[in-house]
């Protein structure tokens, strides 16, 4: 029974896979990876159900492993079945880890057929999570708190990479796109100083906030200074769209980490009830960083922006032949690279199935402590981690941008 409902979902998305690459161009790779960014998609909207609408299905399952009392419950059951999605998909993604491991025509049907059995697997799993008590999940909570650090890292190499893409595409297209760069490039500077400003206002406009002006002035003057940098002589390749692009994050990263600030006298961002925004935010850059690693196509890169090549492995590989060539028989990309390319991409699944239940939880420290679940409990560690991430993002946008002419002797290609 198992076989015949593998090899109906097997045909099922084969067949569904064929007519849209025959209508949209793409490839196999890609419908694969597309399969997978539901998935974690649709986690994270169940994610968010548990954390504000779902705590009270949760109730039946507190016999099993749940350790909740009190006013608090429904709140402790949303959050802590958030940590048992989340390690549904650890396990998922680790398994199509090992599975990609073998490489050629293995990997490749380990990874692009079975997707009914996939998801019931994943079903499975997660309700097998509710009879695992809440003490393993604390322990899990801060392995994910860790890790998350290293999605957070890639992250901003896949979104300096995008702002580079983006930047490029429009600049090789035609002269009248350059009108439409400088555009974009304005529009998310003035989101930027705008945000900038917003940032003083909620943070930084009583007594006291020395620490609070020192941070907001530091992202914008480093903003400033890699958006000089990018059109000087020491960038030929910067761009303006790039730094703006990144400036933009950077100040959103200014933002979101001070509202974790534990300070209540600077800090007036409504007394931290106005969660749904922050999560709203952090939730649509993390879908749009998995969506990009699942659509941009790896190209061939010279003389460009070293830190792009970091990227690479998790992208997918260029197409071959004609462009617009929607079909290729399965031998074309049966190659030796296919299960490493595949493995990298689980890699970044796997991250990102950590770092998200870090997000919906404010990095472990949702509020418990009292009975309203659009609270999050500000914490001094949340804030610098998002400063932290803020100021590795710089660090490395510049060194992408100075590198070539540093170490000229080297071949970025």
């Amino acid at each position: 029974m198992g076989g015949a409902i593998c090899c109906a979902g097997s045909a099922c998305c084969s067949c569904l896979c064929s007519v849209c690459m025959n209508c949209c161009g793409t490839s196999h790779q890609q419908h694969t990876r597309i399969g997978y960014l539901t998935i974690t998609i649709v986690a994270i909207f169940f994610g968010l159900i548990f954390l504000y609408f779902g705590q009270d299905m949760m109730s039946p399952w507190e016999k099993f492993g749940f350790d909740c009392h009190g006013d608090t419950k429904s709140i402790c059951l949303g959050v802590f079945t958030i940590y048992r999605e989340s390690f549904t998909l650890v396990v998922f993604y680790f398994l199509m880890i090992l599975g990609s491991l073998p490489g050629g025509r293995a990997s490749l049907g380990f990874n692009q057929s079975c997707w009914t059995m996939k998801i019931l697997f994943i079903i499975i799993m997660f309700i097998v999570t509710f009879f695992i008590p809440n003490s393993f999940f604390e322990v899990f909570r801060e392995i994910c708190r860790y890790v998350s650090i290293l999605y957070l890292l890639v992250q901003v190499i896949v979104i300096i990479d995008f702002g580079y893409s983006w930047s490029e595409n429009w600049t090789e297209r035609s002269e009248s796109m350059l009108t439409w760069l400088f555009i974009a490039s304005g529009f998310f500077w003035v989101i930027s100083l705008l945000l900038i400003s917003l940032n003083y206002y909620w943070f930084a406009r009583n007594d006291g906030c020395d620490k609070e002006i020192v941070l907001i002035t530091f992202t914008l003057v480093l903003g400033i200074a890699f958006t000089i940098l990018s059109i000087s002589n020491l960038a030929e390749h910067g761009s303006l769209l790039t730094s703006s692009v990144v400036n933009c994050y950077c100040t959103y990263l200014c933002w979101d980490g001070l509202t974790n600030d534990t300070n209540k006298t600077c800090n007036t961002w409504d007394n931290g009830k106005d969660t749904g925004i922050i999560i709203s935010f952090a939730t649509l850059i993390l879908v749009i960083t998995l969506a990009y690693v699942c659509f941009r196509k790896r190209e061939k890169i010279a003389d460009q922006a070293p830190i792009r090549g970091a990227a690479e492995p998790i992208l997918e590989s260029e197409d071959n032949g004609e462009e617009g060539k929607a079909y290729k028989d399965e031998e074309d990309h049966i190659d030796e690279g296919y299960g490493r390319k595949m493995l990298f991409f689980h890699l970044f699944m796997l991250l990102a199935s950590f770092y998200f239940s870090m997000l919906l939880t404010n990095w472990g420290a949702a509020n418990i402590n009292d009975d309203d679940n659009d609270s999050y409990q500000n914490k001094e560690g949340s804030l610098w981690v998002k400063f932290s991430a803020q100021w590795i993002t710089i660090l490395l946008y510049v060194w992408s941008l100075i590198a070539p002419k540093v170490c000229s002797s080297r071949d970025f290609s």
